[in-house]
């Protein structure tokens, strides 16, 4: 099954007022989770969360919806 195949039913999808509801901005977060971990060469334990303050306003404004780091990078 397609990423895409996975989200086409969700009611808010395609997310696009991110930037102004909160359901949107989640939507969005899940569906580009799902596809960096569909990509073959992400592996998830290699990556984490970005420690920094939740901005989430600015982060909606932005369309900020994942902020990883690799740990390599750390």
């Amino acid at each position: 099954m397609m990423i895409l195949d996975q989200f086409k039913t969700h009611p808010e999808f395609p997310f696009d007022r991110y930037f102004e509801s909160s359901n949107h901005y989640a939507g969005a977060m899940q569906y580009w989770m799902a596809v960096l971990r569909a990509a073959d060469t992400f592996v998830d334990t290699d990556w984490h969360p970005r420690s920094r303050p939740v901005e989430i306003d600015e982060d909606m404004y932005l369309g900020k919806v994942i902020d990883v780091v690799s740990i390599m990078l750390r």
